[in-house]
């Protein structure tokens, strides 16, 4: 199944106390940069959604095989990133959505994944029995996800649909840690 890859990184990181995305993890590269880099390692290209605020000096603006999206309302929540997401990619056959916030993923469990993703399911990862992130959706339900609204995010079609849900156990427990916080960063 041909896949494409989204990022999520259009949020506002009130928590986090600002900019999440532009901060700068150990002193080198942006936390959106190390989260990119990651994804371009399995993916010949990925797409970032970021907030019109984030546009103009983006991180990743102008580099090799990323290409950015606005999500013109991304204030009103995590739907509107989904839903730029999937309009920006909805040629492709399934969307691995990725979480911008979400560095620790290692490289070997992104393609295990996309390895276990079929037509009409959705992909999860598990570790430890909790589900993590990313998940890959098949184009069957790119329909549903661009009917999201406000803070509503792609985990209530998990459970709207868990007849269809193919868990991948690993081991990686960085698809569980993402950063909220200063704290959270190691």
């Amino acid at each position: 199944m041909e896949l494409a890859c989204v990022i999520l990184a259009a949020g506002a990181g009130r928590r986090f106390g600002g900019d999440k995305m532009r901060f700068r993890i150990r002193g080198k590269q942006s936390l959106i940069e190390l989260t990119a880099e990651l994804y371009l390692s399995v993916f010949d290209e990925i797409s970032v959604v970021a907030s019109p605020s984030q546009i103009a000096d983006h991180p990743l603006q102008g580099q090799h095989n990323i290409r950015l999206i606005t999500a013109a309302h991304a204030q009103l929540g995590i739907s509107q990133s989904l839903i730029a997401g999937v309009q920006a990619n909805a040629d492709a056959q399934g969307l691995l959505i990725a979480l911008g916030d979400m560095p620790y993923v290692q490289q070997k469990s992104v393609q295990l994944l996309c390895r276990a993703a079929e037509p009409g399911r959705i992909t999860v990862p598990v570790s430890s029995g909790q589900q993590g992130n990313p998940v890959i959706f098949s184009k069957h339900y790119f329909p549903q996800l661009q009917e999201l609204s406000g803070d509503t995010g792609a985990k209530s079609l998990i459970e709207r649909y868990p007849e269809r849900v193919t868990q991948v156990a690993m081991p990686d427990r960085g698809i569980l840690r993402d950063i909220d916080q200063r704290s959270d960063i190691y």
